[in-house]
């Protein structure tokens, strides 16, 4: 299947990198651009994201005229479908706020970037199949880990496509209310033992996460003192059984 729309690369530094340059250039709405090697790949934060050439999914897709505040958990969805319909039996969950993991490690990393009033890139990094040799210290997982029928890189990015498509539609039309209750359904961190690192050097040892704000933040008690912190991106929430 050709996918429309799709600037493909050998290599690259990242495909935001290039997402941010097109999009000042004036690319269309799901525009998607992909690459075999990313040479500086990002995660949430400033992590950087090992992408295993050939065998993962480094993609990005341009959004216009689409809200923010919760696209990235809006892309972490859109994940978990394709999974469901390329490997049904692998077991994937979210960790707040867009982490893809598969019984305790992580199988694909999603990044937003917003460009302007209704425009972004979704930058997703997605292991697919095991290379012969993994990478020393990889702390991740792959699909083909966990199914007897992995799908290749390149049948996956043809699902994933289709599901980021139909699934930043719903958000458009309908807005967060229309997909809040498939991403409380498939959040692990909801209801959990937490440790907290606020972005202001802050650490909350013990917490309990206690519900999903409206806008996409966590409402979070602490053990100590019974205190309700509201929790964003831009602080680190760690489970003690994923640590």
């Amino acid at each position: 299947m050709v996918i429309a729309n799709r600037l493909h690369l050998p290599t690259t530094t990242s495909t935001m990198d290039v997402a941010a340059q097109s999009i000042r250039e004036g690319a269309p709405h799901l525009m998607l651009i992909t690459a075999d090697e990313q040479l500086v790949a990002r995660g949430r934060l400033g992590r950087m994201w090992t992408t295993l050439p050939g065998h993962a999914l480094a993609a990005t897709w341009i959004t216009r005229n689409t809200p923010t505040q919760h696209l990235a958990l809006v892309a972490s969805l859109a994940v978990i479908d394709a999974l469901k319909l390329a490997a049904p039996d692998v077991p994937a969950v979210i960790k707040w706020p867009n982490d893809i993991y598969i019984k305790g490690k992580k199988l694909a990393g999603i990044l937003v970037e917003t460009h302007g009033q209704g425009s972004a890139a979704i930058g997703i990094g997605l292991n697919v199949t095991t290379p012969a040799q993994l990478p020393e210290g990889f702390p991740g997982t792959t699909v083909a880990q966990h199914t007897a029928n992995p799908p290749t890189p390149e049948k996956l990015l043809d699902i994933l496509n289709t599901c980021i498509s139909q699934r930043v539609a719903l958000y458009q039309a309908q807005g967060w209310l229309a997909v809040a209750p498939d991403y409380t359904a498939l959040c692990i961190t909801l209801g959990k033992h937490v440790r907290l690192q606020l972005a202001d050097g802050t650490t909350v040892l013990p917490a309990t996460v206690n519900a999903l704000n409206p806008d996409g933040s966590l409402d979070v008690v602490t053990h100590a003192d019974n205190r309700h912190i509201t929790v964003t991106n831009a602080d680190k929430v760690f489970h003690d059984y994923l640590s």
